[in-house]
């Protein structure tokens, strides 16, 4: 939705700028965001512009901005009403000029009251509203945003894109989808790094068919590893792919991956891969 609304604006000849506030390590969302100089935390090497200045006259995406902690939002509200900001160590204000569009599954109303959501942000961020259904409750999406989940994860991870499988259609279209379309994205992108056939089958789908779909028999539960588990180790394949791809080099692998560098060299530490790289 958000693209769509991108693309239909007067800023769609700029590329749209996306942060995942769920996916980025909290004391690295702000550099992610507002950029940092050299020096300004260790490994900091050299001074790196943020997605503020990437979106200046474009459209800035904050994708589960629910998750963001509540020492950061009021940064984040400073810099939405002021239109400028500082980078992570620096003096310097930078101004800027982008649509923001934010959007997240929690009722930011509740974590207001709880204090988990700031409320003048929440007011900040909500003149105007769209309240998409789950994905439960549009089916007619589901196989759509698979296969174009499934051609993007391919042409990241440098592979051919696998077919769905018929059996595998009714599956995804039977699942319930509790985590949405962030869910069904993770689900594709493991599931592509997982598969060894030339169609997407069931087995590939983190055990969503075994656990959700079919009944077994008690004992046979621990014989399938936790979904946790699966994501984990399909990301470190991927790392450990990438890495091998780019011989090592960092800025490369995380150029490729689509993450700053410090949360790649955070992921690799993670997964005991730093001598891996160079």
């Amino acid at each position: 939705m958000a693209e769509f609304i991108h693309l239909n604006s007067p800023r769609s000849p700029t590329e749209m700028v996306s942060v995942n506030c769920a996916a980025i390590v909290d004391n690295l969302l702000e550099s992610e965001l507002f950029g940092h100089e050299k020096g300004a935390f260790t490994g900091a090497v050299e001074r790196k512009p943020g997605r503020f200045e990437e979106a200046d006259n474009a459209t800035l995406f904050l994708d589960e901005i629910g998750e963001m902690s509540i020492a950061l939002q009021p940064k984040l509200l400073r810099a939405l009403q002021e239109k400028e900001f500082r980078r992570v160590g620096g003096s310097q204000t930078i101004r800027f000029n982008a649509r923001m569009i934010a959007a997240t599954n929690r009722n930011l109303k509740q974590q207001c009251v709880s204090g988990a959501f700031r409320e003048d942000l929440f007011y900040r961020i909500s003149v105007f509203t769209l309240h998409i259904p789950p994905l439960r409750e549009r089916p007619e999406d589901i196989l759509m945003l698979s296969e174009k989940f499934v051609g993007e994860a391919a042409a990241r991870f440098g592979r051919p894109a696998p077919a769905l499988a018929d059996v595998t259609r009714r599956v995804l279209l039977d699942y319930a989808w509790p985590g949405n379309v962030r869910e069904l994205a993770n689900v594709i992108e493991a599931s592509v790094l997982l598969c060894d056939d030339e169609q997407l089958q069931p087995r590939h789908l983190h055990g969503i068919a075994v656990a959700d779909r079919v009944p077994a028999a008690p004992s046979a539960a621990a014989s399938f590893p936790d979904d946790k588990d699966l994501l984990a180790a399909a990301e470190r394949k991927a790392l450990i792919e990438a890495l091998a791809r780019f011989d090592g080099n960092r800025a490369r692998t995380a150029e490729f991956l689509n993450m700053s560098r410090r949360n790649l060299i955070y992921k690799l530490k993670k997964h005991s891969l730093l001598n891996r790289d160079k």
